[in-house]
């Protein structure tokens, strides 16, 4: 699917189709720049992705088209999030979450928080990290954002760690590996058993093999 988007947007430029909505629901043309574009974050073409990203966040606005200039942004986040841009980050999640705020789309809103709290952790803040996954902990559970259940406590364990918690980074360490093994998310499995070993080696000295055993295997998933 991926390999022929490029084609079809390419299609639709050429014939000035970019406006037409060809009897759907939502602007088919930014509809399939979003998709392409997280198709090339995912694949590492980040440069790339950011053209036509660009694209898509500028016929949402032309459109006055709110839920894709919504998505537009919350892709911009997934690019600024594998570039490890703090700054950028946060700017990308904070338009999200205003505009999910004023359509109400509590899934976006969810998602528009989870990034402010990297771009926060990437910036060394992890006071303001810690507050942003802590406000929508349960909302995530609530409307069931499974790609995120794992992410949550995996993120919180590293930011306890980070702040010298240990009884509380050792608690969702646990929750994370646990979340993982049930959703047969094997790579979630493996980062979470990484932190768990290093959780481990900080809390409690006893548990040295422990810890080295838990990374071992988290290192062998990966």
């Amino acid at each position: 699917m991926t390999e022929i988007l490029p084609d079809v947007i390419e299609l639709l430029e050429n014939y000035n189709r970019q406006d037409d909505y060809f009897d759907m629901p939502f602007n088919v043309y930014t509809f399939l720049c979003i998709h392409y574009g997280l198709g090339l974050t995912q694949t590492g073409y980040l440069d790339k992705a950011l053209h036509f990203l660009e694209k898509c966040l500028g016929m949402a606005v032309k459109k006055n088209d709110k839920v894709c200039a919504t998505l537009a942004h919350l892709s911009y986040c997934g690019l600024y999030m594998n570039k490890g841009c703090g700054k950028k980050l946060i700017d990308s999640s904070n338009e999200s979450l205003n505009l999910s705020k004023e359509i109400n789309l509590p899934f976006n809103m969810a998602m528009s928080e989870f990034f402010l709290a990297f771009g926060h952790y990437f910036l060394g803040d992890v006071v303001m990290a810690l507050k942003h996954l802590e406000k929508i902990y349960a909302m995530q559970k609530d409307i069931s954002v499974s790609m995120l259940i794992t992410l949550y406590p995996q993120l919180l364990g590293q930011i306890h760690l980070d702040l010298g918690n240990t009884a509380n980074a050792l608690s969702y360490g646990e929750e994370a590996l646990a979340l993982s093994i049930k959703g047969n998310s094997r790579d979630t499995e493996g980062v979470s058993k990484i932190l768990l070993g290093g959780i481990l080696c900080k809390s409690d000295a006893s548990k040295a093999e422990e810890a080295e055993r838990n990374m071992l295997q988290g290192i062998k998933i990966l």
